[in-house]
């Protein structure tokens, strides 16, 4: 049997289509090529490096809110010490007195402070808060010299507690120098991001209302670099029985 062959396409006549599934699979194809394309010149990285800021102020933040737990216990122990009967001189009681006043003026300080995301935008707000921050770490120190010089062994202060409180202090001043160099250097990438090419491109074109990151002047942290860990010794004082054992700081250079 002879087979007649197909008719002819007409001029007019649209050309054949691929099968759905086969545009579908070139649709799918050409968007992973731009996908690649675009990470490959660098589209995600001014949202990535925002991130990693992001990420890197929680823990400057939770950094910081260690110290002020450990300004309130410092307070809490500075007053009990304080009403101690005739526990000093003078003079070691007037210093003491003078450090939980300037210690809890500066806590309230920090505590009051107004810390919102537009702080990390704003670099005027955010020295203001680092300065506050700072003036609680430097008074925490001068207030842990004042309780070494004064403090009474036993008593409502046992003996072993004030003796850490310098460790105590420079555990917390170290944890927040380290969540401030990690923030910095965060920040740091992040704004390098902004302001070289292609991140300059992209960060004009789709990420405009993304604003660069102030950082920490003194990203070493607070009274930490100020004030050398105030290491408290124990002594025995000569005098009488009913003053008993003293404390004497000592500021290792």
């Amino acid at each position: 049997m002879v087979h007649a062959p197909p008719p002819a396409r007409r001029s007019g006549d649209s050309p054949a289509r691929a099968p759905h599934g086969t545009r579908s699979a070139r649709a799918l194809v050409a968007i992973a090529a731009l996908a690649a394309l675009l990470h490959g010149c660098g589209i995600d990285n001014v949202p990535t490096r925002d991130e990693a800021a992001d990420l890197a102020w929680i823990e400057v933040q939770a950094a910081h809110a260690a110290r002020v737990v450990l300004a309130h216990d410092l307070l809490g122990i500075a007053d009990r010490v304080a009403r101690e009967p005739a526990p000093t001189s003078d003079a070691e009681a007037t210093a003491l007195g003078d450090a939980i006043d300037a210690a809890r003026r500066a806590l309230s300080r920090v505590e009051r402070a107004d810390v919102s995301p537009g702080t990390l935008a704003d670099p005027i707000a955010f020295a203001r808060l680092e300065r506050r921050r700072d003036e609680l770490g430097a008074t925490l120190a001068e207030l842990v010299r004042a309780l070494g010089a004064a403090g009474p062994v036993g008593g409502a202060v046992a003996r072993g507690r004030l003796a850490e409180l310098p460790d105590r202090l420079a555990a917390t001043e170290s944890d927040v120098a380290f969540a401030r160099a990690g923030y910095n250097e965060a920040a740091r990438r992040y704004n390098t991001e902004l302001r070289t090419v292609p991140g300059r491109w992209w960060h004009r074109f789709m990420y405009s209302t993304m604003a660069p990151r102030p950082g920490f002047d003194t990203p070493d942290g607070s009274g930490a670099r100020s004030a050398a860990r105030p290491d408290v010794v124990i002594v025995r004082r000569a005098g009488p029985p009913a003053r008993g054992i003293r404390h004497a700081s000592i500021a290792r250079g």
